[in-house]
């Protein structure tokens, strides 16, 4: 599960900004916030409104929504308007990102980039396959 994954990374690579790109796990994305140190916040962005309800009641509900942000729009469109650094960025793979086709993807990447510096860390989620893993790793991942 992808939650446990990026909970072991967290713990392995303490990170106390955090920005998610799209947030159809839940409880990923509960295990992220729950990672943060107690002054870590997490910025997530969702295209899709129902996405934004259900992940701002799942942090509420877990009293973690003092420590995460969740933003409604496009991160296509929007993500110029988020102000960096952060330690680490976790992308999700969705039908919304790969409907983009093959722009998609390194386009999303191409945007996040500059807001991990290093020693940052960028990792991609296939809910699919459940992989974990860097961009720069190529295939190389952790099983979720």
């Amino acid at each position: 599960m992808a939650a446990a994954s990026l909970a072991d990374l967290l713990q392995s690579r303490p990170a106390r900004r955090v920005l998610v790109i799209g947030v159809a796990d839940t409880e990923a994305l509960i295990a992220i916030a729950r990672a943060l140190p107690p002054d870590g916040r997490l910025l997530a962005l969702e295209v899709k409104a129902e996405r934004v309800a259900r992940a701002r009641a799942s942090l509420e509900a877990a009293q973690l929504a003092s420590r995460a942000s969740v933003m409604h729009g496009d991160a296509f469109r929007f993500l110029h308007k988020v102000a960096g650094p952060f330690d680490l960025a976790v992308l999700f793979a969705s039908p919304d990102l790969q409907g983009r086709g093959p722009v998609g993807a390194p386009t999303l990447l191409a945007r996040v980039m500059p807001l991990v510096p290093p020693p940052g860390l960028v990792v991609h989620v296939d809910a699919a396959s459940g992989l974990v893993r860097s961009p720069a790793a190529g295939s190389a991942g952790v099983r979720a």
